[in-house]
């Protein structure tokens, strides 16, 4: 973040795509790159790095959320069965 505060964003593009070749989870360096390519004019890749993040970050909100409720565990309990189920079935 330094380096794009710095205004120094080639440098900061490659730290964060450095970042993602060991985290590719990572989605503060993936917000990273979204702004890197925003302040260098590439707008069309920001916004679909923008999109692609809003889509993971609600995603991973709304597991944070179920597996807080307990719900995540339910499902996967529940997936469980009717996978079992789906394999004891005769064709």
């Amino acid at each position: 973040m330094a380096l794009y505060h710095m205004g120094r964003y080639p440098e900061a593009e490659a730290s964060y795509r450095q970042v993602l070749v060991q985290d590719p989870g990572n989605l503060d360096a993936r917000w990273g790159l979204a702004e890197v390519a925003l302040a260098l004019g590439r707008t069309k890749e920001a916004e679909l790095l923008s999109r692609q993040l809003l889509a993971l970050e609600r995603f991973v909100a709304t597991f944070q959320v179920w597996r807080k409720r307990g719900v995540w565990g339910e499902m996967r309990r529940k997936g469980l069965a009717a996978t079992k189920a789906q394999d004891h079935q005769e064709p």
